[in-house]
């Protein structure tokens, strides 16, 4: 599968972006409105479900968005809508991209916008050849 890399025990989705997403000002956490440059998103798969997977992340640039100034991307409309799509362009079913969603607001960080991908660990998963332990 396209951008997925075999680790020990899982794999490794890596979307190279390197482009402006759009942020809206909707969140609760900034109503700061512009672009911010997206460098990757990725996440770490488990081969066993039943291990946890790693959250989703989506990479940005100090010099297009600052945390502590702006605020945290989280909760932001526009912003999860460029990651669903971006995942959807890089070949993750629209199902399994439209079902990604923010992380609690402490798996936020500096650089890093956080998200529950729970989807599309499984459809990695599928497309990797791993059975489903359910």
């Amino acid at each position: 599968m396209q951008n997925v890399t075999r680790e020990d025990n899982g794999f490794m989705l890596n979307i190279p972006v390197n482009k402006f997403f759009t942020v809206c000002g909707d969140g609760y956490w900034s109503n700061t409105a512009k672009e911010v440059f997206v460098t990757d998103i990725g996440m770490f798969v488990n081969a066993d479900a039943d291990e946890g997977d790693g959250d989703m992340y989506a990479l940005t640039t100090a010099e297009t968005w600052n945390e502590e100034e702006l605020g945290l991307i989280y909760t932001d409309s526009a912003f999860l809508e460029c990651v669903r799509t971006e995942l959807i362009k890089a070949g993750i079913s629209i199902e399994a991209a439209e079902a990604v969603t923010y992380s609690e607001q402490g798996m936020q960080d500096e650089g890093r916008v956080s998200m529950d991908a729970y989807d599309v660990a499984d459809y990695v998963r599928a497309r990797m050849g791993v059975e489903s332990n359910v």
